[in-house]
C-alpha cells in the first residue's frame, strides 16, 4: 500500500489561498456509490478513533484493512488543503454489526484486482471534517471555502491526463456529517 500527501495544486490558487475554479480544467471525479473509491472521514489524523474508542465508520474500514493503521504513524494532522491516499488497501477481516455492536465475523477473502504493481484497486481517501459545534456555523463563507476546497483535494482526478473513463467513483458515509454536525444537503 502506498501514501501519498496531495495539497492542493498551487499552480490553481491564488496568493491568498484559494483556487481559481474558473482556470481549473482538470475533471472532478463523479459521486456515486461505487467500491472502487472509498472515502473516510478523518477528525484531524488519520484513522479517527481507530486505536480508541470508536467504532464506527473509518474505525471500521481500518479494522478491516490492518494495513491502513500504517497511515496513524506515518501521516499528520491534514491542512485545510491536504488529504491522504490509500492505495492498494487489502480487506483481510467480515464483521458485523456497528458502533457497539461491531465484531469480527471471520476472514475474507480480498478478490479486488491488482494493479501493475501488484496493488489491489482499491484507494480510500482520508479527509478530516470539521466538528460544528455550532451547526449554523457551516454556512459562514469561510467554511463553506475551506470545505470546497478539501472536496477538490481528494475527488480531483489524481492524474492531469486521466480520461473521463479512468476516474473513480466516490462512496461517502455523508462527510462530516452525523457527529460532526454537518448538513447533508449543504455537503451533498
Amino acid at each position: 500500500m502506498d501514501y501519498v500527501r496531495m495539497p492542493c495544486s498551487s499552480r490553481y490558487v491564488m496568493n491568498n489561498g484559494k483556487p481559481v475554479w474558473s482556470i481549473i480544467q482538470q475533471s472532478l471525479l463523479r459521486l456515486q456509490q461505487m467500491s472502487a473509491a472509498r472515502s473516510a472521514t478523518y477528525h484531524d489524523l488519520a484513522g479517527g478513533g481507530a486505536l480508541g474508542s470508536g467504532c464506527v465508520q473509518e474505525e471500521i474500514r481500518f479494522s478491516i484493512c490492518p494495513e491502513m493503521l500504517v497511515s496513524l504513524l506515518v501521516c499528520e494532522m491534514m491542512g485545510k488543503d491536504e488529504c491522504v491516499f490509500l492505495i492498494g488497501c487489502e480487506r483481510y477481516s467480515s464483521y458485523k454489526g456497528y458502533a457497539s455492536s461491531f465484531e469480527f465475523a471471520g476472514d475474507y477473502r480480498d478478490n479486488t484486482p491488482k494493479d501493475n504493481w501488484g496493488r489491489r484497486w482499491c484507494h480510500v481517501v482520508a479527509m478530516d471534517a470539521i466538528y460544528f459545534r455550532n451547526p449554523s456555523a457551516q454556512y459562514d463563507k469561510k467554511c463553506i471555502d475551506r470545505e470546497l476546497i478539501k472536496a477538490y483535494t481528494c475527488f480531483r482526478s489524481i492524474e492531469a491526463a486521466a480520461t473521463h473513463d479512468a476516474l473513480f467513483g466516490i462512496a461517502t458515509g455523508n462527510w462530516g456529517c452525523g457527529a460532526f454536525n454537518g448538513d447533508k444537503q449543504l455537503k451533498g
